[in-house]
């Protein structure tokens, strides 16, 4: 059987960034950057059902193809706000809702892609996301990391709730739900 195909988004120190591929399992990659602009390509989030179908965060924003990289159209021109975008999810029950973290706070679109609405009540003003992790037994449940602590959803970005208590230090890159309902914080001073 074939291996499953890898993906990987490059983020260039001085502003470049790239795209590409392996069905090899990493042995040999092929780029897929056509059309994207010449700047850092921070997260990539594929869309379960649909072949070739992904987008991509960038410094200038949301970024998406349909087939498999061989070209991307920008999909958050209408909204410049929306840059630096660090992290994305495709919710794994809607596949045509998409959120995106930015250096600000989150966006979401419900077409795919095609438009956009911010979901930050609750969320203080310049909190980078630099994750969005989805939690598939309570759909709706979505935990973010930020500058600026933890934050958690229950209803798909209507409403955020900050956690902050415990947390020896505020920055938050990483987070995990593990199957057993633990979650797992990873901040710059240690894992909660």
């Amino acid at each position: 059987p074939r291996p499953p195909r890898l993906w990987v988004a490059l983020f260039g120190i001085w502003g470049s960034g790239h795209v590409a591929y392996s069905d090899d399992l990493g042995t040999t990659w092929v780029a897929r950057a056509g059309g994207l602009p010449d700047e850092q390509v921070y997260t990539l989030a594929l869309v379960p059902g649909k072949e070739g179908t992904l987008y991509a965060g960038t410094r200038s924003g949301v970024w998406g193809t349909t087939d498999g990289g061989s070209t991307w159209a920008r999909l958050t021109g209408a909204l410049p706000e929306m840059q630096k975008v660090t992290s994305l999810l495709v919710d794994p029950v809607q596949p045509d809702t998409v959120y995106a973290g930015t250096w600000r706070r989150v966006y979401r679109s419900d077409d795919g892609g095609a438009t956009w609405a911010g979901v930050f009540e609750g969320m203080v003003l310049d909190s980078e996301v630099f994750s969005l992790t989805p939690i598939p037994e309570r759909p709706g449940e979505i935990w973010a990391t930020a500058c600026g602590w933890v934050y958690r959803t229950l209803d798909r970005g209507g409403r955020w709730e900050r956690f902050k208590e415990g947390f020896v230090e505020r920055r938050t890159p990483a987070f995990a739900a593990l199957p057993n309902g633990k979650l797992l914080a990873g901040t710059v001073g240690g894992l909660h």
